[in-house]
């Protein structure tokens, strides 16, 4: 009965891995035919995207600090 559940197991294993694998084939096709992205473009994607909202909060906290400059300057002025 044991032997019986292992079998099945490594047979399930084996059936989910077969499966992955026919995935990854077909993810490799797409990718071949164009119409999907490579894991290279998708980092390369990714990493811009990082860079870009990066400068964008760069961007805003440097305008915060000039308003609170200016803030701070009309406030000795008044």
């Amino acid at each position: 009965m044991m032997k019986k559940k292992i079998l099945n197991n490594i047979t399930y294993l084996l059936i989910g891995v077969v499966i992955i694998l026919l995935l990854y084939a077909r993810y490799l096709l797409l990718v071949n035919e164009g119409k999907a992205k490579s894991i290279e473009e998708l980092k390369i994607m990714v990493i811009e995207n990082i860079v870009e909202r990066y400068d964008s909060i760069n961007k805003k906290d440097s305008i915060i600090l000039e308003l609170e400059i200016e803030i701070d300057s009309l406030k000795e002025n008044l």
